[in-house]
């Protein structure tokens, strides 16, 4: 917190830190687990909320979940593997002053600061691996901006729209932003293209009363897959693209979410509602065909907020996780009050 002057409109100190190991993620809504009272009461869930990057083998049980970095941690919103594999960009949370885009070498290389303004988070990569877009924060809308992932160059607005943006990907020709937007109803959202290359085409792809979400393009960029409550619970889809109206499949039986293809298109990976990874077998071709569901492992250690994706899937058909840190991973966060909270801010702060 920082001592700051309504009337001047200045901040009239240095920042202090006020509480320190607030759990985050509670019930897989990714915020703070505290709330307070106007007598100055505070009662806040005390636990860990640092993720690992892990990685896990396509055969499961087999090959236990290792991380790309034992002593990379931290409170990541997101991440997405580079084209080649070798990089990811992460959403990481600095001191609980918002978000901003970060890059790791991997395994176990460096980790840069690619943004800056504490707005930034749910990377994408271009399809040639040198840039990096990110949804920003903004009060006017939707913003997608864009950076080189080289650090030259300043960010660059790359797409508006009049709504907020949760979630973005970047079609493989480079000629799409698939986004999930907010329309402003609780738990609403829909799924749209907007272009990349400068113009303002936006088209619809899942939109409507329910809550769309998750958008996933194929590798060959003819199907995006994506997550829809329309019957109720939430399952997956699958219609072409850009063309999204001509037809829609269902992959899912009895709930699933956070879909992922595989690098040669012929399987579609969701979690089930017992948060086991399943694989979709699909017929390559003209048209869309699930031939078979296969589950393949439990993904329960695994961190998933519920309304991104969860993993991703690396070219040699390794799985790619955010997990929790694992020595703390076990333990349930301890309630904890303190009273006359606000006194003690006022102590501190001056």
């Amino acid at each position: 917190m920082t001592p700051f002057d309504l009337g001047s409109l200045e901040v009239r100190g240095a920042a202090v830190p006020v509480l320190q190991g607030v759990a985050i993620g509670l019930a897989g809504t990714g915020t703070a687990g505290l709330t307070w009272s106007q007598s100055g009461r505070l009662v806040y869930a005390f636990g860990a909320s640092a993720n690992d990057v892990v990685t896990l083998q396509h055969q499961g049980g087999t090959d236990p979940a290792r991380p790309f970095d034992p002593s990379w941690k931290g409170r990541f919103n997101s991440f997405a593997l580079s084209p080649d594999g070798r990089r990811a960009a992460v959403g990481i949370s600095a001191g609980g002053a918002g978000f901003d885009v970060w890059i790791k070498q991997l395994d176990n290389g460096p980790l840069t600061r690619l943004t800056f303004s504490g707005r930034d988070r749910r990377p994408t990569w271009s399809p040639d691996g040198r840039q990096v877009a990110f949804v920003r924060d903004s009060t006017s809308g939707g913003d997608v901006y864009v950076r080189a992932v080289d650090g030259s160059g300043s960010d660059r607005r790359l797409a508006h729209i009049d709504r907020a943006i949760q979630e973005v990907t970047w079609s493989r020709d480079g000629r799409w932003l698939v986004v999930r937007t907010e329309t402003g109803a609780a738990g609403s959202g829909d799924i749209v293209a907007l272009s990349a290359t400068g113009d303002s085409a936006v088209v619809n792809i899942a939109t409507g009363p329910f809550t769309e979400m998750q958008p996933a393009l194929s590798p060959d960029g003819r199907w995006v897959a994506y997550v829809s409550n329309e019957a109720g619970a939430y399952q997956v889809y699958v219609r072409p693209f850009p063309n999204a109206e001509a037809s829609r499949w269902q992959v899912s039986n009895g709930g699933g979410g956070s879909p992922a293809w595989s690098a040669n298109g012929r399987e579609l990976f969701f979690l089930d509602p017992a948060n086991r990874l399943v694989a979709a077998q699909v017929t390559p071709g003209a048209t869309f065909e699930v031939t078979g569901l296969t589950p393949l492992f439990d993904a329960t250690p695994f961190s998933y907020a519920g309304y991104h994706q969860a993993f991703e899937v690396t070219k040699d058909g390794r799985f790619v996780f955010l997990g929790p840190v694992g020595e703390v991973a076990t333990e349930a966060p301890k309630l904890v009050q303190i009273d006359n909270w606000f006194a003690d801010i006022r102590a501190r702060l001056k």
